[in-house]
């Protein structure tokens, strides 16, 4: 079975069409599934990455991606839980952590897109931050692909009349998106898994994603 909303499937084209006015040039397409379940794993340096990492995909993959968001964002305040469902988000709420990796779960068991920012928060440091363990769990748990995604260009995230001010006039063309090879990780028996494991496994998770958008990980 694999999820869809019918509703917003055929304003997908449109979405994307908008969406990819931000890229400068993305790479390494071919290395995007054409069909089933599995995990992009992105740096995240500005407010409109989902949308850069949607546009530079969409064409290869004509489905929509199931992005993990904080569950505090201000999108939310103003579009609330139906907002979040039409934007095919799983909001993460910091007292059920697990409640959202089990719908991340069902999705990509159903044959859906997740995209993750390992990082947790906008970085426009020049090195990435420690990468949180959740997208070395969805991995692990499904045994399906992680495609490593590396975003650079683009102004810093600003938020407000400086985040409009950016879209018009400093955001168009300005995005490089680089997709890497998929990293396939065995799928244990149980689902409990050692720290070592996960920590082993967001490290490779992260060097991959370092070297794709020229920020080392250093953890």
């Amino acid at each position: 079975m694999v999820y869809y909303n019918y509703m917003m499937k055929p304003a997908l084209p449109i979405i994307a069409r908008i969406s990819s006015f931000v890229l400068k040039k993305v790479e390494g397409q071919e290395f995007i599934p054409a069909s089933g379940g599995f995990i992009f794993a992105a740096n995240h340096t500005n407010h409109l990455d989902p949308a850069a990492l949607f546009a530079a995909s969409y064409p290869r993959t004509l489905r929509e991606i199931h992005f993990l968001a904080k569950y505090d964002l201000f999108l939310w305040k103003v579009l609330g839980d139906w907002g979040a469902k039409k934007l095919h988000a799983i909001r993460i709420n910091p007292e059920h952590k697990e409640k959202s990796l089990d719908q991340a779960l069902e999705f990509l068991n159903w044959g859906n897109i997740i995209g993750i920012y390992p990082e947790g928060k906008c970085n426009t440091e020049s090195q990435l931050i420690q990468g949180r363990s959740g997208t070395a769990l969805l991995a692990r748990w499904t045994g399906l692909p992680v495609i490593p995604v590396g975003i650079s260009g683009g102004p810093p995230a600003r938020r407000g009349l400086g985040l409009a001010y950016d879209i018009l006039l400093r955001f168009p063309r300005s995005v490089t998106v680089r997709f890497g090879k998929p990293l396939v990780f065995e799928k244990p028996d149980k689902k409990y898994l050692p720290q070592e494991m996960l920590d082993s496994t967001t490290r490779d998770i992260m060097k991959a994603v370092g070297d794709l958008c020229g920020k080392p990980y250093l953890f």
